[in-house]
């Protein structure tokens, strides 16, 4: 259980961080100008890349979290056996 919150931690702060670049990108390229704009494509390919692997991450762990649960309500454990 432990294991899966750390999981989800980590995959949350990931995804934190992948938002902030994206935004600091992207008002990065409000402020420059159009030749600036072009080159900064890959950045921004690579920004949202990354928001969406984090995104992703922070799904599959909350699954993972979800899927613990479930498991351990159907063996009869006690509500707050998994509680932190």
């Amino acid at each position: 259980m432990e294991l899966l919150l750390q999981r989800l931690d980590a995959a949350m702060r990931k995804l934190a961080i992948a938002r902030a670049r994206a935004e600091a990108i992207s008002a990065e390229m409000k402020r420059s100008g159009l030749p600036a704009r072009s080159a900064m494509a890959r950045r921004v390919e690579s920004a949202a890349a990354d928001l969406e692997r984090s995104a992703a991450e922070v799904v599959n762990a909350r699954r993972a979290l979800e899927h613990l649960e479930e498991e351990a309500r159907r063996a009869g454990a006690l509500p707050g056996w998994l509680r932190k």
